[in-house]
């Protein structure tokens, strides 16, 4: 009776053993398993983030040849607005080279002094002591539309300024409009300029981000993958220590069989006959075959 206890206590040591040496391996497998997904994720997450990169900086590189192709039309524009203005300005000293300041007063003074110092006066006045001349009778007609001719030529010439005066003007507005315009172009420039210099320092910045955090995600992912291949290598090792402790136990197992086998031997030589003593040998080696050959 004490054998046959011994020899289930066995048994079941022996069952034991197998059933934590598959139950190891299922671990090692599902952990090895899942730190090759790991290691799948982390290079897919990788190549993810170099592409988000990589557009990222085609599109900085697109938005800085946008801004240049605008800053180059702004000084198109500049220049063509330049031109405009050195034309008008040259319009416009043209005009006022040949517009003098009108005195209207003095104009009219002169003319009339040009007027008395003539001969034309002097000969209507001898022709108004003459009765029998021909134009007597029209004589103070005549001599009234040469008295206001002065007058009538100040007002024409007052009225010839006046139209030089309103050209000056209207050249003048056209200058400040195009002043007006210049200053709108320079600011326009400026601001494009300004633009461009943050444009140009928010993708530097965002570029130089990107890159930082790029690098920080594949040096992450490199000490990740470094520390799961580690966790591998030592389940690896545990593995096989499991491995080598199975076969240990496997080999204690074996030559306690052994031991059990002459024990069992032994006692059956000395207890009962020949025949029974083969029979319960027989039914003992069957047994501990079976376990042999599961594990």
């Amino acid at each position: 009776m004490n054998n046959q206890q011994y020899m289930a206590a066995i048994i079941l040591s022996e069952k034991q053993c197998r059933e934590q040496f598959k139950d190891m391996n299922k671990s090692c497998d599902a952990l090895l398993l899942m730190l090759n997904q790991k290691v799948k994720t982390l290079e897919v997450e990788i190549v993810k983030e170099k592409t988000v990169c990589t557009k990222d900086k085609e599109s900085v590189l697109l938005n800085k040849r946008m801004v240049e192709e605008q800053l180059a039309e702004c000084v198109k524009t500049r220049e063509l607005q330049h031109q405009e203005r050195q034309l008008a300005e040259e319009q416009l000293q043209k005009v006022q080279a040949l517009c003098l300041p009108l005195d209207k007063d003095k104009f009219e003074m002169d003319l009339r002094n040009l007027w008395r110092d003539s001969i034309i006066p002097r000969t209507l006045d001898n022709l108004g002591y003459n009765l029998y001349h021909p134009l007597g009778s029209e004589l103070a007609s005549i001599r009234r539309a040469c008295d206001h001719m002065p007058s009538l030529m100040t007002s024409k010439v007052e009225e010839l300024a006046r139209s030089l005066r309103m050209g000056i003007e209207r050249v003048a507005r056209e200058n400040s409009d195009l002043q007006r315009q210049k200053l709108e172009a320079q600011q326009g420039l400026r601001a494009s300029q300004e633009a461009k210099q943050k444009v140009e320092k928010e993708a530097q910045a965002r570029e130089a981000k990107l890159q930082a955090e790029c690098s920080r995600q594949t040096q992450l992912a490199l000490e990740e993958k470094a520390v799961l291949r580690k966790e591998r290598d030592n389940l690896a090792k545990e593995l096989e220590e499991k491995k080598r402790e199975a076969e240990q136990l496997r080999m204690e197992l074996a030559i306690r069989n052994s031991a059990l086998d002459t024990c069992i031997k032994a006692k059956v030589g000395l207890q009962a006959p020949e025949g029974d003593c083969s029979g319960v040998r027989s039914r003992w080696k069957g047994v501990v075959v079976t376990l042999n050959l599961e594990l």
